[in-house]
């Protein structure tokens, strides 16, 4: 009850629905929205696809910040005296996890500053898979971030590391970019540096694995840029084009080609 006002302020928990759909379809597990809640996480947002995992956690759920991924991402938006603050929290009112804290915790928010996203591969529970990443801090303050629970089973920890990791990262942006907390979107001087800057910047967090069968779908996409982008005279003068376009993206969201394609549409649209 004590999070419900805040609930109501965050516009993102309903944007955010249809890209975090697409990636619990994606993942086959449960995705959801966070805040910290003193030594802890809460859900302000949740949706899933399946109930058929060994965790269904709802809007409210709330666990500790140091083993799971969700809180490390948390974490990683903190500012040094917060996290200071948050290390000397822990010593006092829970003494048995600050080893964990200082020997897990604190290196991993370090990595998650790095690359972006965070990990944990059931440390929390033993049968789930965690994956998150950092959203955004709101104008109140509040630290947010996205991540997905996922059956143990469904991927092996090498590729929650290479695939769903990159992933995430790529729903994490897609989500800042609906809400206008994307500084790539706000710096950019033309579409085609902004639509270049996205591409490059994700494609650096991503595995070989994760580029095949990709190279047709973006040449597809460049060929949309072209076309829209580099309208001749007549064309202009013919109010081209006179109806709306659709972009139908046959990947997962939170992936290059769904960042590419939103990058095409917010540019051109």
């Amino acid at each position: 009850a004590a999070a419900y006002p805040v609930l109501s302020q965050l516009k993102v928990r309903q944007l955010a629905r249809p890209l975090m759909r697409d990636f619990a379809a994606y993942a086959g597990g449960t995705v959801s929205i966070a805040m910290p809640f003193g030594l802890d996480f809460i859900y302000v947002e949740t949706l899933r696809t399946t109930d058929a995992v060994p965790h269904v956690p709802d809007v409210g759920f709330v666990s500790s910040l140091a083993p799971t991924a969700v809180g490390r991402a948390l974490l990683s938006l903190f500012t040094k005296d917060e996290r200071d603050a948050y290390v000397a929290r822990v010593k006092a009112e829970r003494p048995e996890e600050l080893d964990y804290v200082e020997r897990r915790t604190l290196p991993d928010i370090e990595l998650c500053n790095e690359r972006g996203f965070a990990v944990s591969l059931g440390e929390w529970r033993r049968e789930i898979f965690g994956v998150a990443a950092p959203l955004y801090r709101t104008p109140t303050g509040e630290c947010l971030s996205v991540n997905c629970g996922i059956p143990s089973f469904r991927f092996s920890a090498e590729q929650i590391e290479r695939e769903c990791g990159p992933r995430i990262l790529g729903l994490a942006r897609s989500i800042r970019s609906l809400l206008g907390h994307d500084p790539e979107a706000r710096e950019a001087p033309s579409q085609r540096s902004c639509i270049n800057i996205r591409i490059a910047r994700t494609m650096r967090h991503m595995g070989e694995d994760d580029m095949r069968g990709i190279t047709t779908a973006m040449a597809l996409l460049a060929a949309i840029v072209t076309a829209l982008c580099g309208s001749t005279g007549a064309r202009a003068q013919d109010n081209y084009p006179s109806r709306p376009i659709h972009i139908i993206v046959p990947y997962p969201a939170g992936g290059i080609v769904d960042i590419v394609a939103r990058a095409v549409t917010e540019q051109v649209g």
